[in-house]
């Protein structure tokens, strides 16, 4: 009976986590450019930020869902064609940095500790850096936090 409990709040919690974006306006099926979605509050004013927010993954012990690891970034890009690639290659980009942060989630990340922000910035970086094909787009972080369950 506990299982089946701890198995639907994990659940209800995954529900609640990956539509989040989707509710705030970032997940919608439109093709316009972040910076034209006026429904999310921009982080700042500069044309050279793309917005990364929303990036999850499980935090897991003992083979089990213990929370959430949540991290907002962005990607300072000064090079006009590689804010363009960036944008146009969007979700492979965060698949890449979903991928890092279950790594992180799962490996090196234990329960109860406050998350390493530069050891998530490194392979963030890494991660931009791989899907994007070449350097040039810093990734820039504005939170990261755990969502613990039980």
């Amino acid at each position: 009976m506990m299982r089946a409990l701890n198995i639907a709040a994990a659940a209800l919690l995954a529900a609640c986590v990956f539509s989040a974006p989707v509710l705030a306006g970032g997940g919608g099926g439109s093709s316009s450019s972040s910076s034209e979605n006026t429904s999310r509050r921009r982080v700042t004013a500069s044309e050279h930020y793309v917005d990364l927010a929303g990036l999850t993954a499980t935090v897991t012990e003992d083979f089990r869902a213990r929370g959430v690891l949540h991290v907002d970034a962005g990607l300072d890009i000064p090079d006009n064609a590689l804010r363009e690639r960036a944008e146009h290659y969007m979700p492979r980009v965060r698949a890449s940095c979903v991928e890092a942060l279950i790594g992180y989630s799962g490996r090196q990340y234990r329960r109860g500790d406050v998350p390493d922000a530069e050891r998530i910035a490194r392979l963030l970086q890494t991660a931009v850096n791989d899907a994007l094909g070449r350097e040039g787009a810093r990734v820039v972080l504005t939170m990261v936090m755990v969502h613990s369950g039980r």
